[in-house]
């Protein structure tokens, strides 16, 4: 088994490398691995049309521009496959000065841990860390720009690193308002390395240079809640949010994805979660032994104890969970267990 384990991880060090060859980019289980959010992860990883969360980071930096004053945000995912030591890890805290500005700094990481992986020296990983600033310049317009500061150590020879940018908009359209119900759409498109950045990578002292796939993204999201509101914190009954995503790649004809997702929270407690989506991948010429063709269905919840729950501090605390089955694009691979994803949103707003 741990010759397997070694081998797979091997493999998948390997299959890095090899989409440098269809110019493709490297690094897929960074960029489409597990996501820094399990609310994205349960709802698709359908997240360019959200707003107020401070994990919109990953997906659209424009979706930050709503965020609570204070916000904390933490992300924690076992990779699991075979590399079941390694994990990833999000962190992040944003500040909102005034109304309209929203600043953040965040670091998002894949590391193998102490999974063993033959010839390595040094533990590999791969991480971004970014500087988020986001706005509201125009009532119910958003826009944000990251950027990042990428590392990678594949675990031979020297650290890489490089620096890339992504910009995102949302357009916040209100259809109808009233004191018990409100509906409003949400309209967002990102591109993610805008600049179309690339890595230099050494191996045994032979350097390569690496795309880094530039992802386009481009949803919609349809939210209404209704019911009397009442209590504490003036939260309605029952509030719906259906999402939608396009997802290409402006670098590689792989890897573009639908994607559909949906939530409903109950009393701004207990949020259930859903979505669906299909994505092309690469089989490396060998049809009947990969898939060309990834699709899964995923669901999570949420649990939320509201500031006045918490001895009327002004204050909020959110956790996110999904469980989810792993996607093998292999075709005589047995199935892996599941992997979970558990997320924490601390939001701190003073009183007026």
């Amino acid at each position: 088994m741990q010759g397997r384990l070694v081998l797979t991880v091997l493999t998948i060090l390997c299959i890095t490398h090899s989409f440098g060859q269809y110019q493709f980019g490297t690094l897929p289980e960074f960029f489409f691995g597990r996501m820094p959010s399990a609310r994205a992860e349960a709802m698709a990883k359908s997240y360019a049309a959200i707003d107020g969360d401070l994990g919109s980071i990953h997906f659209n930096p424009a979706g930050i521009a709503t965020c609570n004053r204070i916000e904390m945000n933490a992300s924690f995912t076992p990779p699991g496959y075979y590399s079941t030591k390694g994990y990833y890890t999000f962190y992040g805290v944003s500040y909102k000065p005034n109304k309209y500005l929203q600043i953040a700094l965040s670091r998002f990481q894949f590391n193998y841990g102490k999974t063993q992986v033959i010839n390595a020296t040094k533990t590999p990983y791969s991480e971004k860390n970014t500087i988020t600033i986001a706005a509201e310049p125009i009532k119910n317009v958003l826009v944000g720009l990251n950027a990042n500061y990428f590392v990678w150590q594949p675990g031979i020879d020297r650290t890489s690193s490089c620096l890339f940018l992504d910009v995102g908009a949302i357009k916040k359209i209100p259809i109808y308002s009233s004191r018990k119900q409100q509906q409003q759409i949400n309209i967002g498109v990102s591109v993610s390395n805008v600049n179309f950045s690339k890595i230099n990578a050494t191996f045994n002292t032979i350097e390569q240079t690496y795309r880094l796939p530039v992802i386009a993204r481009y949803g919609i999201s349809y939210i209404t809640q209704f019911g009397k509101k009442s209590g504490a914190d003036s939260t309605p009954l029952f509030k719906i949010t259906a999402l939608s995503e396009y997802q290409m790649l402006l670098n590689s004809a792989y890897r573009s994805a639908v994607k559909f997702g949906g939530e409903i929270m109950v009393c701004n407690l207990l949020s259930l979660r859903s979505g669906w989506y299909s994505e092309k991948v690469y089989d490396y010429g060998l049809p009947y032994d990969n898939k060309s063709n990834i699709s899964a269905l995923t669901y999570g919840l949420g649990l939320h104890l509201p500031s006045y729950l918490l001895f009327k501090l002004p204050m909020s605390l959110h956790f996110d969970f999904t469980t989810l089955p792993q996607v093998n694009t292999s075709k005589n691979e047995s199935k892996f267990n599941n992997f979970q994803t558990y997320s924490f949103r601390l939001a701190y707003v003073p009183n007026k």
